[in-house]
């Protein structure tokens, strides 16, 4: 279980597509249950408050999302 990861070779294997200077990030948000949503909206006032470009696009998962089926 104690394997080391090659991230500079992770890296060239999968290259993260090229963004032009002002394009906003693409951000994948899950709010969750329990604790995670008022997590989850700290972090994004943290990284929107520090000037971050990112676009947020919603995932939704927990229980809520589990009993729809």
């Amino acid at each position: 279980m104690n394997q080391l990861v090659d991230h500079k070779a992770l890296a060239h294997s999968h290259p993260l597509p090229a963004l032009k200077a002002g394009t906003a990030v693409p951000v994948s948000v899950s709010f969750g249950d329990g604790i995670g949503p008022e997590i989850m909206q700290a972090s994004l006032k943290v990284l929107l408050a520090a000037g971050a470009n990112i676009a947020i696009e919603p995932v939704e998962i927990g229980e809520r999302v589990y009993r729809r089926g």
